[in-house]
């Protein structure tokens, strides 16, 4: 242990004599995944972000220090501000269904998600939330993807109606139609053309040729009706609400700004090197042409750390980016790639 120790110190000493130009590292000690952030509409520089272990962060300064706080002793798997009235603020997580917020972030209150909240507890009626999606019109609707099925809310988290009995991994409300909604259920996409009252898979031949499918995470991009990414088993677009897709490499991983911004990153690597302990063996890719053309942006990142986990743009400074490699440091950048700085304090404090 006491090895271990001076190892991890020598290498904190190395991170911090980095150039300026080079990639800064926040080392995460006690190795929490950052699953989830978030940023707030109207005052950007408020961010919020969750673990994998129930740590919740917020920042100030648009990600450059974060300061931690504990809502759950479950994980904070989903952050999402309402488009429409971002004081209000949902979060998922997990056992203890989710947590809703009417002032921004600066209080909390528990929302469960109990198909009968007048009755005792039960546990055919309580469900774990992991994914949720706000109404880009009206911040009372709100859909989430639970343990067993899909549950949408029209009051705010108070009360629940199960709208499938297909769960999901990812659900997303298009920004651009409140009637459309889509969730990915590993075997499936699914879309709905009523706000989410019901559900119907897509018949799309270009998500059904992979013989091993398995969708997984839904992205909005640019454009009016919203650009559509899913990914997975196989990676695929649609530019019509889900009419027509077409591939994508399946060796990249695209995460966009905005609905309203061009710009976009992907991890790219060698899939058949992917999983949860080493990331995406590979680089990081800028387009500022929402995709016709990229350009590697981590060429200077520290060669001793494994690979991308996952990345988080900001969605009004699309230069911002944090990504997070597979020994959990975070790296930050305010200019697209051109130098990274550490975002510090995300970092769940020593007990």
């Amino acid at each position: 242990m006491i090895h271990l120790r001076l190892f991890l110190i020598a290498l904190t000493l190395v991170c911090l004599a980095l150039p300026a130009s080079a990639w800064a590292l926040t080392m995460l000690w006690t190795k929490p995944a950052i699953i989830t952030m978030a940023a707030h509409p109207d005052r950007p520089e408020r961010m919020f972000a969750g673990s994998d272990t129930g740590e919740f962060f917020r920042s100030q300064d648009g990600g450059k220090s974060w300061a931690t706080s504990r809502l759950t002793r479950d994980g904070v798997y989903r952050i999402e501000f309402a488009p429409s009235n971002p004081d209000v603020v949902y979060i998922a997580n997990g056992a203890t269904g989710g947590h809703k917020s009417i002032d921004g972030g600066k209080t909390w209150q528990a929302m469960p998600i109990q198909l009968d909240p007048g009755a005792t507890y039960n546990r055919d009626h309580h469900r774990h939330a992991y994914y949720l999606t706000v109404h880009p019109r009206d911040a009372k609707v709100v859909l989430v993807a639970t343990d067993r099925d899909l549950v949408l809310s029209k009051d705010g988290g108070v009360t629940w109606q199960t709208v499938s009995r297909t769960t999901a991994e990812s659900v997303l409300f298009d920004p651009t139609d409140p009637l459309v909604a889509y969730a990915a259920n590993g075997r499936s996409l699914m879309r709905s053309v009523d706000g989410g009252e019901t559900w119907a898979v897509l018949a799309a031949p270009a998500l059904k040729n992979e013989p091993n499918a398995h969708l997984r995470w839904i992205v909005r991009g640019a454009g009016k009706p919203a650009r559509i990414y899913v990914y997975g088993k196989p990676n695929a677009y649609s530019d019509d609400k889900g009419q027509t897709w077409y591939g994508l490499p399946p060796d990249c991983w695209v995460h966009t700004a905005s609905p309203s911004h061009p710009v976009l990153y992907a991890a790219c690597g060698d899939p058949a090197k992917y999983d949860l302990i080493n990331g995406r063996q590979g680089e990081v890719k800028r387009s500022t042409d929402n995709g016709r053309s990229w350009h590697v942006i981590s060429n200077d990142r520290p060669q001793r750390t494994l690979g991308v986990i996952d990345l988080f743009v900001h969605p009004k400074w699309p230069n911002v980016l944090f990504v997070e490699l597979a020994n959990r440091a975070v790296l930050r950048t305010e200019d697209g790639g051109k130098t990274w700085m550490e975002s510090t304090g995300l970092v769940w404090p020593k007990q």
